[in-house]
């Protein structure tokens, strides 16, 4: 039989084993808010509860979870021969032929699965919105559903777990959340394998239609899913949301794999529904599978490096490694669960963080303990997270965040020095997040401070004392921290600082962490001299013995768009201070360089602003301001901030 025969009954038996298919969506009404064309669906608005939210939590929890082995793709992995998974199900389980995915739904019972009491411990998380994944890529629904006999409903644990969710979710005032991922469905399973169970046309609901390996690809799967294919994904997620009315719709990767007008008409069928509803709604999706503003972007395990313009997502695990519960799980800390919040909440996003419920409905100890903890930071320090807006800009410190998707296993922990800024809506209010104990005396280096009213303050949220403050000669707010051991202070990390009464702004070199910035380091430099060289010592390489004053350094900075910069430089001066002259474009700017306590301990020196008429290449040249005062002094790197 051919690939095309195999292609056309594979539909056809998909079609009779998930029963009744849900009707064709009527065309959208020409006087709805929202047509199926992605201009009129870019004018939805993100709603503000959104915006306020700032913490969910869901959950991958089905069939996967009984063999709790590796991660939640298991359903895939226990086919691929030589695949750990597959030596571990078959040692285990026996061939895959005897015993298939299908064969684990019987022991999907769920029979511990309290949802009163789930919802009740979100609550105490301090979650704001929660809800299930409505379907992996398993191919098994976990609602009642008229358009596939393989749900929670009819088998495992005989249970509409989404609408018990729903119930109990949206009981507590919190909002509700369902994610799809069954666009994972098409080729997900090796249906072209006869020793495969996945194989047998019978079992076709499940495991989808019969396809060869290459519909598995990630972006350009061929064949492509064809209309029944198509339908049937776009009528399950309809069904969802006429059923539960869920309040945020989140979709996993590969979606781009549907074709464009069946996404078309289940957003504008979302959309559409707020007015009927009388609520807002939020949908998501992860690049490239929607054009963007069609809907809020989603990170999946990362975060912005900056601030962002618009609001936005990161669904992360509570596991380092898997998304469902394992038999040798690995859980994040409560402090980097915090910082993580933290962080995104700071640069305009919200975390939906994953959890892992076993096969029997039970939520690990561990994993509780670690949301009980999250609701005690929060209790403390929720006034600078739910319901704030950014500050000007996100923080400061000097732990870099790996912007984009799968990149929280590349970032490191935040120190007392990454400060986090949020902002209450009203603006009366800015918060300052240290996430660890800062010293005595904290800086806040990224706050202008331009005035004071008569009540101006500075408190520690949990601590009923207000602190002792000045500001520096820089115009910067220094805080003195109270003495106070870890079990005397208001929270067990991540400690926030508020300031109200003072006139605020963005200080100058913060704009130094704001996107857009052109970095010169020593390695980009031309140098002009016999002794002037570049050197390198304890990983740092830096412009050094630069000990005659008729010698300079050149670079060549390429603007990316005309307009005014800041420009400030990293130097040492173990010799004495100094002064340096920057000229570029026919402007001179100086600057003092002071003493510093070593040949690599550096300070930072703003030099006046300067202005490119032009985007482009500019020339710039360092020298000596005074030939005949000169110090050597070492330059690390130069940079310019668009203002």
């Amino acid at each position: 039989m051919s690939i095309l025969h195999l292609l056309c009954l594979g539909a056809a038996l998909a079609a009779v084993n998930a029963g009744a298919l849900f009707a064709a969506p009527a065309p959208v009404d020409p006087t709805a808010p929202y047509q199926a064309e992605w201009e009129s669906l870019k004018q939805h608005q993100v709603p503000e509860w959104f915006r306020d939210a700032k913490f969910g939590i869901y959950f991958h929890w089905s069939v996967y979870s009984v063999p709790a082995f590796e991660n939640e793709w298991y359903s895939r992995n226990m086919y691929q021969r030589g695949s750990s998974a597959n030596k571990h199900h078959v040692q285990t389980y026996g061939e895959v032929s005897k015993f298939g995915y299908k064969d684990f739904i019987p022991q999907f019972t769920a029979e511990k699965f309290d949802p009163d009491a789930w919802a009740d411990l979100f609550v105490k998380a301090g979650a704001r919105f929660a809800g299930p994944v409505a379907e992996h890529a398993d191919g098994f629904s976990l609602w009642d559903s008229n358009l596939t006999r393989w749900n929670a409903a009819k088998m495992g644990p005989k249970r509409d777990i989404v609408g018990d969710l729903s119930k109990a979710i949206k009981g507590r005032g919190l909002k509700f959340v369902t994610t799809f991922h069954h666009q994972w469905l098409w080729g997900w399973y090796p249906t072209d394998d006869p020793a495969a169970d996945a194989s047998n046309p019978e079992y076709s609901g499940l495991y989808g239609p019969r396809v060869p390996p290459t519909a598995f690809d990630y972006g350009s799967p061929q064949p492509p899913p064809d209309d029944a294919f198509c339908s049937l994904w776009r009528d399950k997620v309809l069904e969802v949301m006429d059923k539960y009315q869920p309040d945020l719709v989140y979709f996993d990767s590969r979606m781009a794999i549907v074709g464009e007008k069946y996404r078309q008409e289940m957003i504008a069928h979302y959309y559409n529904r707020e007015r009927e509803w009388g609520k807002g709604v939020v949908l998501t999706y992860k690049e490239p599978d929607l054009p963007p503003g069609v809907a809020v972007e989603d990170l999946e395990r990362g975060r912005k490096e900056f601030l962002a313009q618009e609001a936005w997502l990161t669904d992360d695990a509570i596991d380092w490694n898997s998304w469902c519960d394992v038999q040798n799980a690995h859980y994040k800390s409560p402090k980097r669960l915090v910082d993580e919040l933290v962080d995104i909440v700071s640069k305009n996003g919200c975390l939906l963080l994953d959890i892992t419920p076993t096969a029997h409905g039970v939520i690990p100890d561990p994993v509780k303990d670690r949301l009980l903890a999250l609701g005690a930071w929060l209790k403390v320090n929720g006034e600078a997270i739910y319901d704030t807006r950014p500050w000007e800009t996100f923080g400061e410190g000097p732990t870099r965040v790996k912007g984009g998707a799968f990149g929280e296993g590349d970032t490191g922990d935040l120190t007392a020095a990454d400060i986090r800024f949020t902002r209450s809506k009203d603006g009366k209010a800015v918060y300052a997040i240290a996430p660890g104990w800062p010293d005595r005396d904290l800086t806040i280096n990224s706050m202008q401070i331009d005035g004071a009213g008569p009540n101006a303050r500075v408190s520690l949220l949990g601590y009923d004392q207000p602190l002792t403050f000045h500001v520096n000669d820089k115009k910067q707010m220094v805080v003195t921290l109270p003495t106070l051991n870890q079990a005397e202070r208001p929270c067990d990390f991540a400690y926030t600082l508020k300031l109200t009464g003072f006139q605020v702004s963005l200080h100058p070199s913060a704009r130094f962490s704001m996107p857009g910035v052109v970095m010169l380091d020593a390695t980009k430099a031309t140098l002009a001299g016999t002794e002037i060289r570049l050197w390198t010592q304890e990983g740092r390489t830096f412009v050094g013995f630069w000990n005659r004053p008729d010698e300079d350094v050149h670079w060549l900075l390429w603007a990316p768009r005309a307009g005014t910069y800041a420009l400030r430089g990293e130097f040492s001066a173990a010799a004495g201070a100094s002064a340096l002259t920057l000229e570029v474009d026919g402007q001179t700017q100086q600057a003092p360089i002071p003493p510093t306590p070593g040949w690599l301990q550096t300070e930072w020196v703003d030099f006046a602003q300067v202005h490119f008429d032009r985007p482009g290449i500019h020339a710039i040249t360092l020298k000596p301001a005074d030939e005949k005062a000169w110090k050597p002094a070492n330059v690390f790197q130069l940079q310019a901030a668009p203002l």
